[in-house]
């Protein structure tokens, strides 16, 4: 699935609170993906976190205007970006979820010149 997919799912899934089955085709249990949201370039979250849980996929608008960039990951993706090396992934150190306890890391992705998309993974113990 592409960036530009995923920002069309994004667009989608910001219909209010319903739960959202729109991507049959891809395998997101596989993916071990566990959420997405958007922030903007200063870290602030635009966008409810889009969970994948039981098969299906629901928006929680809770986190919208919380600031994530003190987050060291966050730092490294825009040093990086700055330093002119825009091709290197950035991951966060492997962390406990706060709801499920689940073993993941954060992976932010430069979605365009404002947006930041942050993907949530499961992790290896």
């Amino acid at each position: 699935m592409s960036l530009i997919e995923i920002d069309t799912v994004l667009v989608t899934l910001k219909r209010p609170k319903e739960t959202v089955e729109i991507i049959p085709r891809w395998d997101f249990i596989q993916s071990r993906i566990l959420r997405f949201y958007l922030c903007d370039n200063p870290g602030y979250q635009i966008s409810p976190n889009f969970n994948f849980l039981g098969k299906k996929w629901s928006a929680d608008d809770r986190h919208v205007g919380n600031n994530w960039s003190w987050r060291p990951y966050f730092f490294q993706l825009l040093a990086l970006e700055a330093a002119g090396d825009c091709r290197r992934i950035v991951t966060s150190e492997r962390y406990r979820d706060f709801g499920s306890e689940i073993l993941c890391k954060t992976l932010p992705l430069r979605l365009d010149d404002h947006r930041l998309l942050m993907v949530d993974v499961m992790a290896d113990e």
